[in-house]
């Protein structure tokens, strides 16, 4: 059985879609800092294939590519800035690759989007490919695959070799271990995260989750117009 932790069934990042948006923004990191090894990159572009292409405008796929290759991640860009960064980018045509090195980026010739085109992969695929100084060019290939999880090519999630004291995989499991030992369903829960990290670790994620909702909702709130995608 897999084991889940909280820290997989939640995640940080700017909306509205953890598969379209978070998991793209953590690809085109990745992909960025592995490129920007090379001091002698000039450029990046990505091809962007099956949903990511057919619905990646209405859920800001393109603000998250250009935000992951600049170097910004889910949990730590600032929401109110995103708007800004990304019109820096596309006015100057340029961006810094991985927070570093300035290369030239045009939205028009960079950032491809396959419609209906599909990779064998999975259905969420990008294709990233960067340029270097003597004509050589480095590339590979990632799949956004749920909840902002990611995958390079053909190798698999790492998945932690954990026992968890009361593991479960249905509600039936989770209620049956509770008759048994008279935990409570957040006290079993909490057992389980124990075998990942210390209690007041998992009470600060929990803590930071709560206050990016209601960070969410307040935004929300005070904000007017037409939702992104028209």
């Amino acid at each position: 059985m897999t084991s889940l932790s909280i820290t997989d069934l939640f995640t940080i990042g700017i909306g509205p879609s953890s598969s379209h948006t978070v998991g793209p923004m953590r690809a085109a990191l990745d992909f960025a800092k592995r490129a920007s090894v090379r001091s002698d990159v000039t450029g990046v572009c990505c091809t962007l294939f099956g949903s990511l292409a057919l619905t990646g405008k209405g859920h800001a796929t393109d603000h998250a590519i250009l935000l992951g290759l600049a170097g910004h991640t889910p949990e730590g860009v600032d929401p109110d800035a995103v708007s800004q960064l990304v019109a820096d980018i596309r006015a100057n045509r340029r961006l810094a690759l991985a927070g570093e090195k300035l290369v030239p980026f045009d939205e028009a010739s960079d950032l491809i989007f396959r419609m209906g085109e599909f990779l064998p992969g999975h259905a969420n695929a990008m294709r990233f490919t960067a340029r270097h100084g003597d004509g050589t060019t480095f590339e590979d290939t990632y799949y956004s695959i749920g909840g902002g999880a990611i995958r390079r090519g053909d190798v698999p999630v790492a998945t932690p070799n954990i026992r968890q004291p009361h593991p479960f995989g249905s509600a039936a499991e989770l209620l049956a271990i509770g008759e048994k030992t008279g935990l409570t369903i957040g006290e079993i829960v909490m057992a389980n995260e124990g075998v990942c990290r210390s209690a007041e670790e998992s009470i600060q994620f929990i803590d930071r989750v709560r206050d990016a909702m209601f960070a969410c909702i307040t935004r929300g709130c005070h904000t007017g117009g037409i939702l992104p995608g028209g």
